[in-house]
């Protein structure tokens, strides 16, 4: 039996195929890179959190430097009461996110923090989220336990963002806020 190569009928199942093919290996790629993908978030989360302290840590160290500094994470409520949780879990962009589009009420937001003793110092390490001119920002903010002196910060974003562009993860951006 011979296919006509020239009929519509042909690039319609060649289209169909190629498509079904492809898109059962994107899936089956997608499936079998996520817990590594998960892990490098997850690194990630903990360096930053560090980098906001002031401990410069590459992502591999991140998890072992992160259970010797950091003494708990627990989640607080908009009134600053402790509720149950896991504060290192909370996805707190994506809880903005949510309150920006009218989902959840500000009052009904949690929020982690991340208790730490570097070097005898006690800090409590905040997540911050905001909007940008195109895009979310969101960093963390490292408070000494006086709860007034700022030990560090550290700010990241996904997208560029017109007059701070790049420059909002670089030291020189940074270190205005030590």
């Amino acid at each position: 039996m011979a296919f006509d190569k020239n009929s519509n009928g042909f690039t319609f199942g060649f289209a169909t195929v190629l498509v079904v093919v492809v898109g059962t290996l994107l899936a089956v790629t997608y499936m079998g890179l996520k817990p590594a993908y998960d892990e490098n978030v997850r690194r990630e989360k903990m360096q930053n959190i560090l980098g906001a302290m002031g401990v410069e840590v590459d992502r591999d160290a991140a998890p072992t430097r992160y259970q010797e500094l950091v003494k708990s994470a627990f989640l607080v409520d908009a009134n600053g009461k402790p509720v149950d949780g896991d504060g290192f879990a909370l996805d707190v962009l994506k809880q903005y996110k949510a309150w920006k589009a009218g989902e959840i009420e500000a009052g009904d937001m949690v929020y982690p923090v991340y208790e730490a003793d570097k070097e005898g110092t006690k800090l409590y390490v905040l997540p911050v989220v905001g909007t940008g001119l195109w895009g979310p920002i969101w960093g963390y903010l490292s408070v000494e336990d006086d709860g007034r002196t700022v030990h560090g910060s550290l700010f990241d974003h996904k997208g560029e963002t017109p007059g701070l562009g790049a420059e909002i993860a670089t030291p020189m951006f940074e270190d205005q806020f030590p």
